[in-house]
């Protein structure tokens, strides 16, 4: 059982720019994504077919890559999300 406690401070600070208001709802308007499989590993050789893995490498865009994986995440499930320094 997951127990939620929603805390409202009435002078916590909050961050005010020119143009917030477009920046904050722009997820909205990010279209979903197919994510598609390219390539694999086995054994450390890389491969054109599915590993059945379970794992995921995505290049690309932050934010269009987690509007592609909402789809199958949303309502639960294990998602870690490493993001790379290359």
């Amino acid at each position: 059982m997951k127990i939620y406690l929603l805390l409202y401070i009435s002078n916590m600070p909050t961050l005010n720019w020119i143009g917030k208001d477009k920046v904050v709802n722009h997820h909205q308007e990010v279209p979903y994504n197919v994510l598609e499989h390219k390539y694999g590993f086995r054994d450390g050789v890389q491969s054109s077919e599915d590993t059945r893995s379970g794992n995921m490498i995505i290049h690309g865009d932050n934010l269009l890559a987690l509007k592609a994986l909402l789809p199958k995440y949303q309502g639960g499930g294990g998602l870690y999300i490493h993001r790379s320094t290359l």
